[in-house]
Order: structure tokens, then sequence, then C-alpha cells
């Protein structure tokens, strides 16, 4: 199929040629048309701009990681071809102004059928015209047509008026035929007069000047507002610097939005530097600062928490997870330190005999890495307390003793000595917090004490308190009832292993007084509570004299 389409480079032209075609398309100078159609300015392009500038900005963002992945790529190329097709638009327009400075439209001559629509010029070869011939147009407008046969191809063209297709066939013909007889005759001044490109066609290089067209002409074409206009009514030339533009700026603009949020993320983590913040720059794929960031920055950001919490959990918990790192000897200074501390105030609290054990007891921790003390008990004497209340009820019975004697088991069952063991350790608990953090010294219950301080393979406070009967009775007129006289003997030892234990023994007896009761207490529950009370505080006076535990059980005076 030929091409009857060719567009001519008006960048090309000399001035005067320029100047009189754009001269003779305005109808200031001869020829004038014979017939023009004003085609609206294209400018669907604008909306390219800021389409592709709201895409470029969200791609900046979220477009992609350190991987090549196909959409994001894809995002990138659709953002650079906006913004792209936006500029060439815009650029196409105003050069075309500045080249031309003709409106935009489809101008008949004797020699060319001239379009001039998104800065392109392009001509139809009226040598290749086999007929011209009007058509009638059913429309609610009044118009008709144009059809300008080229062998088998028809371009139509499209008029205001009905009969304006034939008056301006009528006005065609006879120009046409004074044309190409001046033509034939060498009569170059009235060629000219018919031919706004005279200057360019017959004093220039015009094959130089125009290249074929990219668009063939169809079987049946018609000229109107829509031609020359590709996808979403853009200018071809958009479309295709368009794709061109993206495809090459988008590899560069994915690599570059990596650079850039890269560059952020590094940025945000470092002004917050906190372990938050590493910890997310980290969680980014194949971080530039990775190695850095793991070694360097985040421990030292999880440092600096550890170290404003200023607890010994916080840093062995700091030394648990970052042990390897360049922080870790900070830390164990700082931990040192928080032990020293711990220990030159718990020699200073407690009393000349025991300060030993407590420096031996922090030194153990640090070395260690623990801060668990444990309290441990020793086994109750509720057993032989039992059997002693059965042998005593059979010698009342036997010798038919009228007030009975109260048995002592009851005021040693495993759940009252578990209560006042609890409340022991609580005091124990109190003793420390009262001039150290918390979590230096954790003070828990531990298990049964055998009594064997050699047999412990942890540091231990170990409570040992049996009571024995003394051979005094005391009668209770109010509740009808004898009770016989307890003796608590009691021991307690601060043991840290690899030292000599901190042995303290006493004895509890009630020698004139008598623990006051409350409510249904028995003169054995007072004298049981008692005795843990006094051991509370016999411990306090040793670990820490200047912490008095709450006593709940007072003495009087027995009554002679």
């Amino acid at each position: 199929m030929v091409n009857y389409r060719s567009e001519l480079d008006l960048s090309r032209l000399s001035p005067q040629a320029r100047n009189r075609l754009q001269q003779c398309l305005s109808s200031r100078a001869q020829p004038r048309p014979l017939w023009s159609l004003a085609a609206p300015p294209n400018e669907s392009w604008k909306w390219l701009l800021p389409a592709g500038g709201v895409l470029l900005l969200i791609m900046a963002f979220i477009g992609g990681d350190d991987e090549l992945a196909w959409p994001w790529l894809a995002g990138w190329f659709l953002a650079a071809a906006l913004l792209a097709g936006g500029v060439i638009g815009c650029l196409r327009g105003r050069g075309y102004a500045a080249r031309l400075g003709a409106p935009a439209g489809t101008y008949l001559f004797a020699s060319d059928l001239i379009d001039l629509r998104d800065g392109v010029c392009t001509l139809f070869d009226l040598d290749q015209l086999t007929e011209i011939r009007p058509k009638a147009v059913h429309d609610a407008l009044p118009s008709s047509e144009i059809e300008f046969v080229f062998g088998h191809n028809v371009l139509a063209v499209r008029l205001a008026g009905k009969q304006a297709a034939q008056m301006t066939i009528n006005k065609f013909w006879p120009a046409r035929e004074s044309l190409l007889a001046a033509a034939s005759a060498g009569e170059w001044d009235s060629v000219a007069s018919f031919d706004p490109l005279y200057e360019a066609r017959y004093m220039g290089t015009w094959e130089q000047l125009r290249r074929p067209s990219a668009v063939m002409l169809t079987r049946h074409m018609t000229i109107d507002a829509k031609m020359g206009r590709g996808v979403a009514g853009m200018p071809p030339a958009v479309l295709l610097w368009g794709a061109v533009a993206g495809t090459v700026a988008a590899p560069i603009l994915w690599w570059g939005g990596n650079v850039l949020r890269e560059s952020l993320a590094f940025s945000h983590a470092r002004s917050a530097n906190t372990v938050a913040s590493w910890s997310a720059y980290l969680r980014r794929p194949h971080a530039a600062h990775f190695s850095d960031a793991r070694q360097v920055y985040l421990p030292q950001a999880a440092l600096r928490a550890a170290k404003k919490e200023g607890t010994a959990t916080a840093l062995r918990g700091f030394l648990a997870k970052y042990g390897q790192t360049s922080a870790a000897a900070d830390a164990q200074a700082a931990l040192h330190a928080l032990f020293a501390d711990a220990s030159a105030k718990a020699q200073a609290e407690a009393g000349e005999p025991v300060r030993e054990a407590m420096k031996n007891l922090f030194r153990w921790m640090e070395d260690h890495q623990t801060n668990q003390l444990e309290v441990r008990f020793g086994s109750s004497s509720v057993a032989e307390m039992t059997a002693l209340d059965d042998f005593v009820k059979e010698i009342a019975e036997a010798r038919q003793v009228k007030a009975p004697i109260a048995p002592i088991g009851p005021s040693l069952a495993p759940d009252v000595v578990h209560r006042h063991e609890d409340e022991l350790v609580e005091s124990v608990k109190a003793g420390f917090a009262s001039y150290l953090r918390p979590d230096v010294v954790q003070i828990a219950k531990g298990g049964v004490f055998s009594g064997l301080v050699a047999a412990l393979d942890q540091p231990a406070l170990t409570v040992t308190c049996y009571a024995e009967p003394r051979p005094v009775l005391i009668p209770d007129d109010e509740k009808r009832q004898i009770f016989l006289g307890l003796g608590f003997n009691v021991e307690f030892n601060l043991y840290v292993p690899g030292s000599d234990p901190y042995t303290s023994k006493f004895q509890v007896e009630f020698a004139g007084e008598m623990p006051k009761t409350r409510g249904q207490d028995t003169l054995y529950d007072g004298m049981v509570a008692y005795a843990f009370e006094e051991t509370g505080a016999r411990i306090a006076d040793v670990l820490f004299p200047k912490y008095h535990p709450q006593r709940q059980i007072t003495l009087m005076k027995v009554k002679e």
C-alpha cells in the first residue's frame, strides 16, 4: 500500500520559507487557503505531569526493595513515562507555537492538503489525487464531506454547511488546474502564488525536508479532532517518547529510590538512635549498613537503654543478647559498678560480724550472673509436738485432771507454719529493699533446708525454728485450759558457696511474759507467731539494722 502522507520538518525550513508559510496559513499573504478547518489543541497531556509527580512521590517511599522486582519496575516505568510524556507534550506545544505560530487545523491549497496538529505538519500528496467529490452527511447539524480519492483509498474531510463541500470543490479544481498549467509553462511567479511551500519545494532540498509518515493511509480515513491521536487521545510522540523515557529511567529510578530510602532509613535510625529504630532498620532487606547497625549502633542503643533503666536485670539482659559485641565490655563494667555499689552499701548497712559474708554474697552473685538469694526453712517440730500432745492426754486421763491441757500440734500445723514463713520472707525482702534496688537481690522462698549448709550449691539464708516444751504450766481461766510452756531454738545462716557461713543461734523464751492473744488464737498460736517475728527482728538486726520489721504480737506480764 502506497503511503500518501508525509511529514514536513518545520525546523529545517529557511526563515523566509517558514515566514511565508505562516503568513499563508494565517490568510495574511497569498496564496490563502481555499478552505480551512481549525483543530482544537490537543492538551490531553496536561494531566500527565501531576499524575506522574504524585506516582513518583509514592514510588519514592514505597517503590521497591533491593531485589529487582518487576512490579516495582513497572511502577517506576509508569511514573517516568507519565512525567516524560507531560514534559514532552508541554515542550512540543511550546516548540510548535515557536516554530510556526499558526493555529492548528487542516488547510487546503491548490498545491497541498496540509494538516497541522500536535506540532506535526502532515502533507497529503495531491499529485496522487484521482478524484475529489462531495458527500452528503445526515447529521443533526448541517454539514457535508469532501472525499479525496487516492486510487482505492479515500480521505474524508468534514465541513460545516450542506453546500460547503461542493463550493470548496468548485474553488479547488480551477486553482489546481491553473497551478499545474503554470508549472508546465515554467511560469514560476504564478506557481508561487498558488503554493505556500514554493521556496522549500523548488528552491531548496525538498526531499530532505520530508520524511514518510509513520501512519499509513487506510482505505477510508477521516480528518477530524481525533486524527493523529493515540491511546487516551495522546499524541503518538508523547506516547512513544514517554515509553522510551520510562524504559530508560525505570531501572535508574528503582536504584535511586532504593538509595534514597536506604539513606532516609539510616538517617532516621541514627536520629532516633533507639533499639526500636535500629531493629526496624535491620529488618530492611540488604541494609547497606547492616553490619555496623547490628554490631555497633544497635548494641550501643540497647546499652544506653539498659544504663538508663539502671538495673542488674537490664544489664544482664543486654549481655545475654549482645554479649559478643564491642559494647559488652562497657556493660560488664556497668554491672560490676552496680554490684560494687550494692556490696558497699550492704557492708555499710550490715553489722560487723556479717559484713564479710555480705561481701562474699555480692561477689558470688556477680561472678555467677545471678541475683537469687533463697530463704530456706528447716523441718517443723509439729510431729514431736503432736506426739507430746498424745502423751499428755493419756496422763491427764489417767490422773483425771479436771482442766484439759491444750494441744500444741494445731499451732504448728503445716499451713500455719508456712504462713509465718512467708511473712518472714517478706520481711527479709523489705529489709534488702530498704537500701538496694529490688532486682539486685531477688529474695525467694526455697526448698526445705536439710540442716547441712555444705549441701547447698547457691547462696541461701537458712532458718531453723524448733519448738520444745518447758516444765511450766500456764492456766487460762477464760478458756478453762492449761498450757505448757514453750521455748524455741532458732538458728539462721547466711551461706555463700566457697566461704564460711555467718551463723547466729538464739532461743526465744517466755519468762514472766506471755504473748497477748488475738481473737480465737490460743496461747500457743501467739507463742509461735512471736517466735517467727522475733526471728525476723534478729535477722534484721544483723543484716540491715536500720530496718525495723513491723511486729503484730506483744508480750504481757504473767500474773503471779
